[in-house]
Formats: structure tokens, C-alpha cells, sequence
């Protein structure tokens, strides 16, 4: 009878803890070394955490923040500025880049550091890829020749 009395108040507990938001989450600042401005976006199992940051001279780059606070930053080649915008538990990153001409081009980066530019056939302007799930598959937006945007899945 007391078990009963005990998982019933735990129970209770629970409840009114959820109810009245008084669940307890502890904070962690994210700035990566240099950064005056930070936004992080996405985590995988695995607690790594991805997003981008803009540096003293107003560049911006993508990061990942390893478990334990150890950051890597991320640039593609031949851009501009980089933003990290999802990560899946093998460590792929999606997310995009912009050029020297202003034109906005998604990116898968491998576990390894290798870069695979993801382009939207009929983008000329916008591809954005904003998630990539374990198989590969990454979901985003683009903007057609028109100007239209439309959301897209691209799978391997």
C-alpha cells in the first residue's frame, strides 16, 4: 500500500511540476572563440551542436560544438560566409553558403571535412537546406527562376 502511496505522489509531482513549468533546465553560453554575435540551431544525440557566428570584421562562419565545448569552424570554399544548420548522429552537416556574387548555395559537409555543394536544379538565387536526417536526406527551401520559393527534399 505505501508503494502505491509513494508512485502516486511521485505522480502528482510530476504533474504539477509540468503544469507550472517548474522543470529545471540548466544554460550553457555557446560563443565560439572570437565571436561577436552567435545563433545556435540544431543538436544530434551525440550533444554536437551547429549553427554559425559572425567574427570582429563581420564574417560569418559556420561551427560545431563538440560535447565537452571544443569548437571547429566551418567554411566552404570559396564563400563569403557559411551557416551550419543541421547536423545528423554521423556527423553530416547541412546548411549554406554564400558566394562573392551574392548567390545563396546549400552544402552537405562529410564527417571527414569534405564539402558537396547542394543545388536545387532550377535554384538561380536561394538554396537553403535547414535539416538533415540519418539517412542523408536533407530538407530546405529554394527559389525558383521566377523568384518563387518552394520547399524541397533532396535524398541520396
Amino acid at each position: 500500500m505505501q508503494q502505491y502511496i509513494v508512485l502516486y505522489l511521485i505522480t502528482i509531482g510530476l504533474v504539477i511540476g509540468i503544469s507550472s513549468g517548474v522543470l529545471a533546465y540548466t544554460f550553457t553560453t555557446i560563443d565560439p572563440p572570437g565571436s561577436t554575435f552567435t545563433e545556435a540551431n540544431a543538436i544530434n544525440d551525440k550533444g554536437r551542436i551547429v549553427r554559425d557566428f559572425d567574427d570582429s570584421n563581420g564574417v560569418r562562419h559556420g561551427f560545431i560544438r563538440r560535447v565537452g565545448g571544443r569548437f571547429i569552424t566551418i567554411d566552404t570554399p570559396d564563400s563569403v560566409s557559411t551557416e551550419a544548420l543541421g547536423i545528423n548522429n554521423y556527423g553530416q552537416i547541412g546548411g549554406n553558403f554564400e558566394d562573392s556574387n551574392g548567390i545563396t548555395h546549400g552544402f552537405l559537409r562529410k564527417r571527414g571535412g569534405s564539402f558537396i555543394t547542394v543545388d536545387i536544379p532550377d535554384s538561380k538565387k536561394l538554396t537553403e537546406p535547414f535539416a538533415i536526417n540519418n539517412l542523408g536526406q536533407i530538407v530546405g527551401r529554394f527559389k525558383d527562376s521566377n523568384g518563387k520559393q518552394h520547399g524541397f527534399l533532396a535524398s541520396p
